[in-house]
Order: structure tokens, then C-alpha cells, then sequence
């Protein structure tokens, strides 16, 4: 049974919360910048030119993240520190022009959201790309419409998260307007959960939560958790048991009648959870470069978290989906 006296608006969250510095995050991914940026989960890794004929690397493809003006920082918000990381560390990465390899029957495609190439892994070049975006409150209010003519054809929303540092319950505050408004003009609806449990019972919490938020939506995308750095607590837990609350949101989305998956970086999916053993659910990756480098399977890619759509002020996550729809 869902704890409802432990979920809280943004509006009703006290102040004790908000006391989760940034610098906590240093030596994550969402702390110092790398000597390497090889080495972040998001960084771009580029290879030498093959024989076959190079591209150009996007150069604004991890550009620095531009927030609506009229929006309050919110340390207790994990997306919103992983925001700061991303402005900090990755405003100078545009300078960078390495060239990268065309693999062996891998494809090249231009976004139509950035007018930049990108790459995708061979094992993935017959599938259908399909361009879509994921949002927070942190893109402000958004015209639907314009996001519809622009091309998108669907939309993760993130529908709350736990606070990173008492882990209390929270629910986006712009997540009712988002629903309602992508499904009004037909876009297809997909859901995010940032979390920040530490065990596979606070994942349980997690998951019911967001069942009772879309029972009375229609839901065609997967519904993921989001586990990354932030400087929360949920970046104290090991590996096992990292995958272990993965698991445990997954499996209570999929009883729920819903497609459940796992979002995370290169990183985290290759040293800090298990990805191997999660092949029953979908796997979204967040890597910004020209061309992925992760070895293992997904389904979804986030390719750059500074992308411009019509009817969004300020940057958007871009992503393409390989599941055909």
C-alpha cells in the first residue's frame, strides 16, 4: 500500500529538504569535470576517422543548458543538480571538433532538432528511428502544439521524484499539465521517475506512486526509473543493491500493465548496476555524443540534454527511440 502522507507538491515541501549542496556530487558524474571527459558517463568519446569516410562531431552537442528564467533552484530536486553538472561541466565541450569513426554497417542520420550527424551502434542500423524529447518542470510551461509541428512524436514526462536527502516523495508540478497537454495533440506519452531510494521496499513506494499518477492516461512508452548521480543518497548504495531497486520498480510497473525500464549513463550502466540482468525491461541511454559508445543493449538514446524545439523555452533533452514507434 502506497504511503500517501509521505508524498508531497513541491509546494509543501519544507525548507529542511532543500540542503543538498551540489559539491556533494563531486567525484560522480555530476561533480568535478573529468580530466577526461572520455570518462563521464555523458562526455563524448571520440575514435579516428575510418577509411569508410568521417563526420564532423556535432559542435554544440553537449552545449550549456538553458533554463526558463522565472524557475527557482531546488538543490533537493536531483534533476536539477544534474542540471548545474551539466552547465558546469560541459559549456566548453562545443570547442571540441575530434572526428569519430563510421563502424562497420553502422548508420548516419541528421537530427532535424539540432542539424547535426549522428552515428548509430550496427546492431541497431535497421530499426526505425523515431525523435522525441522527456521533460520536468524545468522546462517551464510548453506549447504542446508547436511541439507536435516541430516533428516530435513523443514525450517522456517525469511525474515526480524522491528528495535526495530525507527521500521524501515529491510530485512534479507541472506533470498534470504536461499529460494532459502532450496527450490533447496525440503525442505518445512515456513516464520518468528520478529516484533516489535505497532499497528495494522505497522502490516498491516509488513505483506505486506512479501508478496512481497515470491510472487515468494513456501510456504507449515505457515507464522508467531514472537512476544517476546526483549527491543524493541514492548514490551511497553498491551496485547489487542499486540493481536490486531497479528491479524491484520494474517488476511493480510491469504487474501494473505497463512496459517498465531503467534510464541511466554509460557509466552507471556499466559499473554501478547491473545491466546484464535486466533484460526484461527497456533500456534507456544517456550519452552525449556523436556516436554512442556503450557496448551493451538499449532501446532509447538520450543524445543531447541541449536540444531546441518549438514551443519549449529554453534547452530540451533530445532522444531517439529504436523501438518502432
Amino acid at each position: 500500500m502506497q504511503n500517501t502522507e509521505n508524498i508531497l507538491s513541491v509546494q509543501d515541501l519544507e525548507s529542511s529538504e532543500n540542503d543538498v549542496k551540489p559539491e556533494k556530487a563531486a567525484g560522480s558524474d555530476y561533480g568535478e569535470k573529468p580530466e577526461d571527459d572520455t570518462k563521464s558517463g555523458y562526455g563524448r568519446e571520440p575514435e579516428k576517422a575510418a577509411e569508410s569516410g568521417h563526420v564532423e562531431e556535432p559542435e554544440n552537442n553537449t552545449g550549456s543548458i538553458q533554463l526558463p528564467e522565472q524557475l527557482e533552484p531546488d538543490l533537493n530536486d536531483p534533476d536539477y543538480v544534474k542540471m548545474l553538472w551539466m552547465q558546469e561541466n560541459m559549456e566548453n565541450d562545443a570547442q571540441n571538433t575530434d572526428t569519430f569513426s563510421l563502424r562497420v554497417n553502422s548508420k548516419v542520420t541528421k537530427s532535424p532538432f539540432t542539424g547535426l550527424s549522428y552515428t548509430h551502434a550496427a546492431h541497431l542500423s535497421d530499426s526505425r528511428i523515431v525523435h522525441g524529447i522527456d521533460v520536468s518542470k524545468w522546462n517551464g510551461s510548453i506549447d504542446w502544439n508547436a511541439v507536435k509541428n516541430s516533428g516530435i512524436s513523443y514525450v517522456i514526462i517525469r511525474s515526480g521524484y524522491r528528495g535526495s536527502s530525507a527521500g521524501t516523495l515529491i510530485v512534479d508540478p507541472k506533470f498534470e499539465a504536461n499529460i494532459k497537454g502532450a496527450s490533447a495533440v496525440g503525442l505518445k506519452v512515456g513516464i520518468y521517475f528520478f529516484s533516489q531510494a535505497v532499497d528495494e521496499i522505497e522502490a516498491v513506494e516509488e513505483a506505486s506512486m506512479v501508478l496512481g499518477q497515470i491510472k487515468k492516461y494513456t501510456i504507449s512508452y515505457p515507464v522508467f526509473i531514472d537512476v544517476e548521480a546526483s549527491g543524493g543518497r541514492g548514490d551511497m548504495i553498491d551496485r547489487a543493491t542499486r540493481t536490486a531497486v531497479c528491479k524491484a520498480f520494474c517488476q511493480t510497473i510491469q504487474n501494473g500493465g505497463y512496459t517498465a525500464g531503467i534510464y541511466s549513463n554509460k557509466t552507471w550502466l556499466e559499473e554501478k548496476i547491473d545491466a546484464a540482468s535486466l533484460g526484461g525491461y527497456k533500456i534507456w541511454l544517456a550519452q552525449y555524443a556523436a556516436a554512442p559508445t556503450y557496448g551493451g543493449r538499449y532501446d532509447l538514446w538520450q543524445y543531447t540534454p541541449s536540444g531546441s524545439v518549438s514551443g519549449i523555452s529554453g534547452s530540451v533533452d533530445l532522444n531517439i527511440s529504436y523501438m518502432g514507434y
